[in-house]
């Protein structure tokens, strides 16, 4: 098990490590030199965090172009779920893209498909000790704290991971006014994106929303 605060120095996409080097834009082909971060579980406590970190950037040489003053966190599914609690507990990164996530367990179960890993893992949320792990678990308990430029991307046909929970989030966002974010929202899909020109599109705006913030 390892300490959130080690955790979150990690850039999760179902997780991918991204880095921008000098002088140059961010690109697609950086979003794929990655480090992977899989198999991560928070514990019932949500104090600890186990995960399973795989090298997979084919020339070492390039790791001494990381700034460590311009990182990117991004992450789908799982990986979203990650990527906004990390934007809670640090301002490490300077920009983050959340797709298809669950800001708030509670809320969220019995609405999705995946109830029965919230029964396993806190219990029934109907009586106040489970309530509170599921609270304590969830990342928009602590979006109060964030700051770093956050991208929102959310299929609107997603049972895994239902809408509503990325509206919560970016709401929560705007009000508190305290970075920037955009919510970007794909019709028919469900928590997979399956049309070309989507898959297209969604590239496109991970790329440019890294580039904006990593370049400078």
């Amino acid at each position: 098990m390892k300490r959130i605060k080690t955790v979150v120095l990690f850039i999760i996409v179902c997780g991918i490590f991204l880095h921008a080097e000098n002088k140059r834009p961010f690109t697609i082909g950086d979003y794929f030199k990655t480090q992977d971060i899989s198999d991560i579980r928070i514990s019932p406590d949500g104090e600890k965090v186990a995960f399973v970190k795989r090298e997979i950037i084919a020339d070492k040489s390039e790791k001494d172009f990381v700034d460590s003053q311009r990182l990117g966190v991004t992450g789908v599914s799982y990986g979203g779920c990650m990527t906004t609690w990390i934007v809670g507990h640090t301002d490490r990164f300077a920009a983050a893209v959340a797709e298809r996530f669950v800001a708030d367990n509670y809320s969220s179960f019995g609405v999705d498909d995946t109830a029965y890993w919230y029964e396993k893992d806190f219990g029934l949320p109907y009586d106040e000790k489970n309530f509170s792990q599921y609270r304590k678990t969830s990342p928009i308990l602590y979006i109060k704290n964030c700051t770093t430029p956050i991208l929102i991307m959310q299929c609107i046909e997603d049972h895994r991971c239902p809408l509503p929970q990325a509206l919560q989030f970016y709401m929560g966002l705007k009000k508190l006014k305290k970075t920037e974010t955009q919510l970007i929202l794909y019709p028919r899909e469900p928590h997979g994106i399956r049309e070309i020109p989507h898959q297209s599109d969604r590239l496109r705006r991970i790329v440019s929303w890294f580039d904006n913030y990593l370049k400078k």
